[in-house]
């Protein structure tokens, strides 16, 4: 598993308060009666970028 930084966006644009890291791992996200298939591409302190088929809203909560 390799664990890099992703280059910052132009300083202007940037509204992260942590630097975000590129990883590459599989996720289950549990939704209810629903376990939802996903893959996380980035990390940070304040969070995580992750991909599903099947997409959450911004700022949804959720056990993994």
């Amino acid at each position: 598993m390799e664990i890099t930084r992703v280059r910052p966006p132009d300083p202007q644009d940037e509204r992260r308060r942590a630097p975000r890291y590129s990883f590459d791992g599989g996720l289950e996200i549990d939704w209810g009666s629903t376990t939802i298939q996903g893959k996380v591409l980035e990390l940070s302190a304040d969070g995580m970028f992750i991909e599903t088929h099947d997409p959450l809203w911004v700022g949804a909560r959720f056990t993994s």
